[in-house]
């Protein structure tokens, strides 16, 4: 039992690696390919999964899988996102800034900016109409990488690939300060959605999972205060809030709801603090 299930272990590891690896095979439909590579792997994800649980995995092997995993992320340092425009808005951002423009001031169809123009953008983007939603250390990451790689994507994809590295380290510390065995890392190292979410369509959540997990790491470690590091996590994405530990947190020590709702109010109260936060009537 245990042989055949580290055969399938490995086999569907294998399928779910390289099935989105050939995600690189240009085609005349991607969205079709990329939909139907991703219900496929995440078919193989699950057996994966199952028997992840059924066997013991060496410390080297399991190094070795998570790097290959890195890898096949980093190969998409270059590539256009499939099944999302969010990027182009985040490039956007970080045009509009290197220009000295506040980025919640103007639409990108506004005529006041309509000089930053380009073939590319904002052409490529959603939704060109609306003024930017994003938080201020967003805009400071939007800034930083237009300022690293321009209209290219591959600087805010770097930014994300570290997120991604940094989330695994955090996750290996996490689950070794719980006592979990740390194989259960590849729950999140070989999930099809971190990889075509973050490494393929450079969704910014990345950073903002990255910060969670050290902010829960923080917490298990006793440190004083992991709430500035949590609002840090809620100045990336509005939606990293759902996605709160509080619960955890709760049932772990038995604060009292309104106590933390208290201390979590008092770090979200930081998110207007960024290095790039601009005056409403700044241009």
């Amino acid at each position: 039992m245990q042989k055949n299930s580290a055969a399938f272990f490995f086999l569907s590891s294998i399928s779910i690696l390289s099935g989105i690896f050939f995600l690189h095979v240009p085609s005349t439909r991607p969205v079709v390919m990329f939909g139907t590579v991703f219900i496929s792997v995440s078919v193989m994800y699950l057996i994966m999964a199952w028997t992840l649980f059924q066997i013991e995995l060496p410390k080297k092997t399991l190094f070795a899988i998570v790097a290959v995993s890195l890898v096949v992320r980093l190969s998409f340092v270059t590539e256009y996102p499939v099944g999302s425009e969010d990027a182009y808005r985040y490039l956007w951002d970080g045009k509009v800034q290197a220009h000295g423009i506040n980025p919640y001031l103007y639409s990108a169809l506004d005529e006041h900016v309509s000089f930053l123009h380009s073939p590319l953008l904002p052409a490529a983007m959603n939704h060109a109409g609306l003024k930017t939603i994003y938080f201020p250390l967003s805009e400071w990451i939007f800034y930083s990488c237009y300022q690293l790689s321009g209209e290219a994507l591959w600087g805010f994809k770097i930014v994300l690939f570290l997120a991604e590295a940094g989330t695994i380290i955090g996750l290996f510390l996490l689950l070794s300060k719980l006592t979990v065995p740390v194989k259960f890392v590849l729950l999140y190292a070989l999930c099809p959605l971190p990889i075509t979410q973050f490494a393929i369509d450079a969704h910014l959540d990345a950073v903002g999972l990255f910060l969670l997990i050290f902010s829960l790491l923080c917490y298990f470690k006793e440190k004083k205060n992991p709430f500035i590091r949590f609002a840090r996590t809620l100045n990336i994405h509005q939606a990293c809030w759902v996605d709160s530990p509080a619960g955890v947190i709760v049932s772990r020590n038995g604060m009292a709801q309104e106590t933390l709702r208290r201390r979590y109010s008092a770090g979200y109260g930081l998110r207007p603090i960024s290095p790039l936060h601009f005056h409403v009537e700044s241009v």
